[in-house]
């Protein structure tokens, strides 16, 4: 079992030739970002108001660069650690690598997955906002190097990978060979979710969409913040020299209307509602693509309750 001093001795060996990005408390939230010591880390903290994809996927990407010589492929070469992921965004990148490296893979992502290293925190309890008891992702099989599980007088600490023994062999940590059981009930709003979900085609032309779409604002919050979106547009940008330029990815939503736009200037989303229901679809219904962590109700400026939409189709 890990202490205090066992910690520090586990995040020196990480820091060794890593980039490390841990939970940090700013202005009332918890955020990932880059530190250099461990006691700028924020060990114990509720869910992160962002999940850790972009570590994986940035928000903007060079992929490519080109001037008058050719063509060349900015592929990443990172070595970084991400410290602290709660199972359900484990569950999340999870969901992001199958998809991203199904055929053809995607080469930017596998690089960036391959060079990260992911320390895991189990959760002992449920945040305000959460339902991964819904879809059990507050469990933990695969996807982690290292995993840690609070107690009382510590942390047990185990690991997933071959990277991840090396690792707590360097730091002289022996991992513990039992790991505590942890079970989270669904309550009786989240049963009642979970079954009208698995039959959510019925309700496809409810016209409770419209209504719940009236209080979204199209803002886009919700897949930025959701740990498995992964939409995003590539655009070229050429320098002003006329003779160079780059190819860069970036995030885009489904939620904004000009995503739907396709050649002929038609949209094929065109209203609100159609973004609306088409996001709620594609999380719960055409794929395991929910993980529960919640922050779609967190960062929506109306509150806007995946749950109670379902539930009052």
């Amino acid at each position: 079992m890990l202490r205090k001093e066992g910690l520090l001795r586990l995040f020196n060996t990480l820091k060794k030739g890593n980039t490390v990005y841990a939970p940090v408390e700013k202005e009332g939230y918890y955020i990932y970002s880059c530190v250099e010591d461990f006691s700028e880390i924020a060990i114990e903290f509720t869910l992160p108001l962002y999940p850790p994809k972009e570590f994986l996927l940035p928000q903007h990407e060079e992929i490519l660069s080109f001037n008058m010589r050719g063509v060349r492929a900015t592929l990443p070469n990172v070595k970084q650690v991400i410290f602290g992921v709660r199972p359900c965004d484990v569950n999340a990148i999870n969901i992001m690598t199958q998809f991203m490296l199904s055929e053809p893979p995607d080469p930017y992502y596998q690089a960036r997955r391959e060079g990260t290293l992911i320390v895991a925190i189990q959760c002992t309890q449920q945040f305000e906002n959460c339902f991964c008891a819904v879809f059990g992702t507050y469990k933990l099989s695969t996807g982690y190097d290292i995993l840690l599980t609070p107690s009382n007088r510590g942390y047990y600490v185990t690991y997933g990978t071959r990277a991840g023994k090396r690792l707590l062999e360097k730091a002289g940590i022996k991992p513990d060979n039992k790991q505590p059981t942890v079970e989270f009930k669904p309550t009786r709003k989240q049963a009642k979710f979970h079954s009208k979900i698995q039959e959510l085609d019925k309700y496809f032309n409810s016209k409770y969409w419209g209504v719940a779409a009236k209080d979204c604002f199209s803002c886009g919050g919700c897949t930025i913040v959701c740990p498995t979106c992964q939409c995003f547009d590539v655009d070229d940008h050429t320098n002003l020299d006329m003779k160079s330029g780059s190819r860069i990815r970036t995030w885009d939503s489904c939620q904004l209307k000009p995503f739907t736009r396709v050649a002929g200037n038609i949209f094929f989303r065109k209203n609100r509602e159609e973004r609306f229901r088409h996001r709620y679809f594609h999380k719960l219904s055409w794929g395991d693509n929910c993980v529960g962590c919640g922050r779609c109700l967190t960062i929506c400026p109306t509150r806007i309750d995946m749950i109670e939409v379902v539930l009052k189709l």
